[in-house]
């Protein structure tokens, strides 16, 4: 019984052996290009990572330094609104002793005013 995949002759071995063996070949070299195209990219992918790497501790520094001078200007800005607070309030403090002031020497008036018309009077 013989199958119909078996060589029967020497020859048809032979030939077999070669059409393998062709094929090992051109499929190890296909497997070599494989590993080293493959080699290739790992290493390419190793620079971009390395890169990439670089670039996140640019950008971390980066930020740092973003929030650090933004809380330095909210600092500034908290500071200089209370400056100005304290500046308002003081202004409206020596606004109101003005308007008092006034009302005390409009009332001075009025009596001296009144005391003159007095005088006029009884002359």
């Amino acid at each position: 019984m013989s199958n119909d995949n078996e060589p029967t002759t020497f020859e048809e071995a032979c030939e077999r052996y070669i059409e393998y063996r062709t094929r090992f070949e051109r499929l190890e070299i296909d497997f070599d290009e494989f590993q080293q195209s493959s080699l290739n990219y790992e290493q390419e992918l190793e620079i971009q990572l390395k890169e990439l790497d670089c670039q996140k501790h640019r950008l971390q520094q980066d930020l740092f330094i973003e929030r650090t001078q933004n809380e330095q200007y909210r600092d500034r800005s908290e500071q200089t609104i209370k400056q100005h607070d304290k500046h308002f309030d003081q202004m409206q403090e020596e606004l109101n002793a003005c308007k008092h002031l006034k009302d005390k020497l409009t009332h001075y008036i009025r009596e001296l005013e009144q005391t003159n018309d007095d005088l006029e009077r009884s002359k």
